[in-house]
């Protein structure tokens, strides 16, 4: 595994399992300087990713790999989400009083989501990103559901002519 490869992994791996860890021990100090630190390392790695452009690819499932892959849209999308992230979590350190450790950690999972949904270049590298937007996180059972009848009954918004 090449370095831009490995850069790739860790913008996506180290906000999501530090998102995680602050998500649910919620330490009650030193949350918010741990996310502003990561997302600050994020940057730096989305940044990097976007003028290597790396791409890789592992087995997932039979016949689909989970591969991102850092396209032209990707290298622009990808440093844009993680700068923004940085400002968000310095002006939340200072006006949020309540759950903070959640919410950073909620903002990091995010912030680790959107890169993979940016540089999916297979279906269930999409899919898998979609879950961590934050909408999911309550109730995935009823949310998956709701989609999957969705899909099926033809109101997904996509056009379904038996005809063609």
């Amino acid at each position: 595994m090449s370095g831009p490869q490995t850069a790739l992994l860790a913008m996506v791996v180290l906000p999501a399992t530090v998102g995680g860890v602050l998500a649910l021990a919620r330490p009650h100090r030193g949350a918010v300087p741990i996310a502003l630190v990561t997302s600050g390392l994020t940057t730096v790695l989305a940044f990097a990713t976007a003028l290597a452009r790396p791409a890789v690819s592992y087995p997932f499932v039979a016949g689909a790999d989970f591969a991102p892959d850092v396209d032209a849209l990707a290298a622009l999308v990808v440093p844009m989400v993680a700068t923004v992230t940085f400002p968000v979590l310095i002006f939340a350190a200072g006006n949020i009083r309540e759950s903070r450790a959640r919410f950073h950690g909620l903002m990091l999972i995010f912030a680790a989501a959107a890169p993979v949904t940016a540089t999916a270049a297979t279906i269930p590298a999409l899919l898998f990103a979609r879950g961590g937007d934050g909408r999911d996180l309550l109730r995935p059972d009823r949310v998956l559901v709701a989609r999957l009848r969705a899909c099926l009954s033809g109101a997904d918004g996509l056009h379904h002519d038996a005809h063609s």
